[in-house]
């Protein structure tokens, strides 16, 4: 796939939008919801276990330690990371100061977002050869995502879970233009994660084995 300088100028600057249109809301409209959280009772949930993460007590989701899980590990394991890798232990101390942690995972969340603007490139270039334009179309379109941009706000799986699903439909659609194994490896390695994210995905797996099914019939 080779890509022009100024088509890769024009990408570039979808990306740079597509950040800032998922930043500045953190900044201009503040979320002021349960010391900065928001107003969903799974970012509770999702912030207690990545917290006890963060602590080394475990994957769990109450103070007292008890094994009780009800989410996937993906999440957070990703807030986990983001806690220690970005985190401002000073504002972990106090609720009122939290929402400094908080607000580095939304802009974390943001870039992630935004870098599917790239993927979505990526995949419709990968199908469509001919022409260029419908892939930058397609980026651009997904820059403007409102609910893509609104989730990136929150502290919920939907982020991550959109930048894993774009990864696999990558690398479907490169496995089955290629025919190569190691494709395959990496389209198992994050259809995976995903469904560790948000099990839901698991009806991915009888769909993708008929359509591998499908597209190989023909060899056999």
């Amino acid at each position: 796939m080779i890509i022009k300088n100024e088509h890769a100028l024009i990408l570039f600057i979808i990306f740079v939008i597509a950040v800032f249109v998922r930043i500045y809301p953190i900044n201009y409209s503040p979320e002021e919801y349960k010391y900065g959280l928001g107003p969903f009772g799974d970012s509770v949930m999702y912030h207690q276990i990545a917290y006890n993460i963060y602590s080394g007590n475990g994957f769990v989701s109450s103070d007292n330690g008890d094994p009780e899980i009800f989410r996937g590990p993906s999440y957070p394991l990703f807030l986990a990371g983001i806690y220690k890798i970005f985190g401002d232990k000073e504002a972990m101390q106090s609720l009122d100061t939290w929402y400094i942690n908080w607000d580095r995972v939304r802009i974390v969340q943001a870039i992630l977002d935004a870098l599917i603007c790239i993927l979505v490139f990526l995949i419709v270039r990968t199908v469509y050869t001919r022409k260029t334009w419908p892939a930058l179309l397609a980026a651009l379109i997904y820059c403007f995502s409102w609910y893509n941009i609104y989730y990136t706000r929150t502290i919920l799986t939907e982020s991550l879970s959109a930048f894993l699903l774009t990864l696999f439909i990558l690398f479907t659609v490169l496995a089955l233009k290629r025919s190569k194994f190691y494709w395959w490896i990496l389209v198992g390695l994050f259809l995976g994660m995903l469904i560790l994210n948000r099990p839901e995905y698991l009806l991915f797996i009888p769909l993708l084995i008929a359509y591998i099914f499908f597209y190989f019939s023909h060899y056999l």
